[in-house]
This record gives structure tokens, C-alpha cells and sequence, in this order.
């Protein structure tokens, strides 16, 4: 006997991906009533769990370590048993005529990624049974707001979400060759700006210096060294909203691609200032591509639900006068 084919099986994947039809399951009314309500309980389950992760925010220090520790020792639990219900299940969703690769596979698809990113979180706890503060587990809780892409995909048995998920599904292709356009945009004009502020920042350095020391008739080599303690000091001063390195260089073209600009780096070298200005004008007319897709896409999947509505109400009522 398959085990993928066994019918708890399938009803456990009906119950652990909400948007499974239940009809497919051919069951009593009983039955399909108590799988719904098995249905509606995960889904409140996860959706629990998800905001009750967020507790931990609220509370800092070692004070409130017992608190921390028992918020993320459940919800690694509960969504360490989400994530091997998807896994076991997967073969039933997969369209791969082998079942045994559906299941090696599934680790390495985007829900199967996703699902393992949400447990990352609560590995954070781990901080507070030692004496050290580690970064890495810094990073760990800065992952917790994944979860929220989590309640999305639980709550597509709702129709708005299903026809937000449905419309990336269908329009994935166009918004993934968007996306690496976008990414490819934001690196190469993260590395123009990059260059050239750091060229701008020595250079004025320089001048700055060399101003001071004229300034107080000292004349000293750019060798020695109280030129470079002053070339330091001054390079320090200058560079508090000037782009110095990678990280700050690829924020600073995201936020101008995207047109928000916080302000707190501002571009210095002409070229810097040139290039956020193409920036800007790009990311006005690019963002505008899967904005539109999508919007289409869920307008036309607004319009197809009210039609299948609407035949369904028109049949039901024919059905009710012939009777």
C-alpha cells in the first residue's frame, strides 16, 4: 500500500494546507464538518502561535529569560511540527511522478525554505543560557518578522488571500525576471556610488587638511604622523552621512530606487549625485511594471470568483424551480 495515496494522508494534507479542496476527500457530511473544524483549529493554531512569537519583543534583559525561553521553546514546537506535516505531505501536492524525490525535494522549495526560516527565530533563546551575547543569534530574532509571510500563506482559505498568492503564482515568471532586474540594478549602482563617494570623502579629506595646516602656517609631510592623525580626525568628521562602504551602498540604492530616500546618506560626488538621479527616474517607471501585473492579475481573479458566484447562485435556483 502507497502511504502517499493512504487517505489520512490526504486528509492530513487537507487540514495542514487550508486551501485543499475538501470535496476531493469524498467524505460524509460528518466527516467533512469535522475536517473543517480540524481545519479552522490548525490554521487559528498557527496563526496563535505566529503572534504569540512576537511576545518576546516585549520583554528585554535577563529578568525575563524564563519568559523568552518558554515563548520560543513553544513556538519552535509547534512550528517544528508544521514544518514536518508540510514535509510528509508534500508528495500528495507535488506534481513529480516520484514521490521519494518529491520528498528529498521539498527542504528546497520556497514553502519548504520558509517554513524552515520561521523556526530560526527562536533559536535566539539560546543567548540567554549563556554569559556571552552572541551576534549570530542577534540575527536569529531580526528573522522573526518572516513569520508574517507565514500567516499569509495559512490564511489563503480566505479568498483575498488566496487571490493574492494565486496571482503571484500565475505572474511569477514576469515578477521574477522584474526582480532580478531590480537586484541587478541596485548592486551595479550600489558599486558607482560606492567608488565614488569614497574617492569624494579622501579627496576632501585631503583638501580639509591641508587647509587646516595652512591655516596654522605648519607645513608637513602627508607621511608624518600628525598629518595623518589630523587627516583622520578630520576624515572621521566628515564621513557621518557619507556612503563608506558595501552594506551602507546597496541601503542607499534601494532606498533611492524605491524613492522613499530617509535621508540620513546624502550623495557628495557629482557622479553620485548624477547616478541617484537616473535612479530615481528608473525606479518611478519600474516599480510601476509589477504593480500593474499584480493588479490586473487580481482584478481579472476578482472577476472570474464573482462569475463562478453567480452561475453557482443561477444554477442552484434552477435546480430549486424544477423541484
Amino acid at each position: 500500500m502507497n502511504i502517499f495515496n493512504n487517505k489520512i494522508m490526504r486528509i492530513i494534507n487537507t487540514i495542514v494546507t487550508s486551501d485543499s479542496d475538501i470535496k476531493k476527500l469524498r467524505l460524509n457530511k460528518k466527516q467533512t464538518h469535522l475536517i473543517k473544524f480540524a481545519q479552522l483549529f490548525y490554521i487559528a493554531l498557527i496563526v496563535f502561535t505566529v503572534i504569540f512569537s512576537f511576545i518576546s519583543f516585549a520583554f528585554k534583559g535577563q529578568e525575563f529569560k524564563n519568559i523568552i525561553i518558554t515563548v520560543n521553546v513553544l513556538t519552535f514546537f509547534v512550528l517544528l511540527a508544521d514544518y514536518i506535516l508540510h514535509w510528509i505531505t508534500y508528495p500528495i501536492r507535488s506534481e513529480k511522478s516520484s514521490k521519494i524525490r518529491s520528498l528529498i525535494s521539498f527542504p528546497f522549495t520556497g514553502v519548504g525554505l520558509l517554513l524552515l526560516i520561521c523556526l530560526l527565530p527562536s533559536l535566539s533563546a539560546l543567548q540567554y543560557l549563556h554569559l556571552e551575547t552572541n551576534q549570530v543569534y542577534k540575527y536569529f530574532e531580526t528573522l522573526t518578522f518572516i513569520r508574517v509571510i507565514r500567516l499569509i500563506f495559512i490564511l489563503k482559505i480566505f479568498p483575498p488571500f488566496k487571490i493574492l498568492i494565486n496571482v503571484f503564482k500565475e505572474q511569477k515568471l514576469i515578477l521574477n525576471y522584474v526582480f532580478i532586474f531590480i537586484i541587478i540594478l541596485i548592486f551595479v549602482f550600489a558599486l558607482i556610488i560606492w567608488k565614488n563617494e569614497v574617492e569624494w570623502l579622501e579627496n576632501e579629506t585631503l583638501i580639509q587638511t591641508e587647509k587646516w595646516f595652512n591655516s596654522q602656517n605648519i607645513t608637513l609631510s602627508h607621511t608624518s604622523e600628525e598629518f595623518i592623525n589630523k587627516y583622520n580626525e578630520i576624515k572621521d568628521s566628515l564621513s557621518s552621512n557619507v556612503v563608506t562602504n558595501l552594506f551602507d551602498a546597496l541601503y542607499f540604492s534601494t532606498i533611492t530606487l524605491t524613492t522613499i530616500g530617509y535621508g540620513d546618506f546624502s550623495p557628495h560626488a557629482a557622479t553620485s549625485k548624477f547616478i541617484v538621479i537616473v535612479i530615481s527616474i528608473i525606479g518611478i517607471a519600474i516599480f510601476t511594471i509589477p504593480s500593474g501585473i499584480v493588479a490586473g492579475s487580481i482584478m481579472n481573479n476578482m472577476s472570474v470568483m464573482v462569475d463562478k458566484k453567480t452561475k453557482k447562485k443561477e444554477k442552484e435556483s434552477k435546480n430549486s424551480e424544477n423541484k
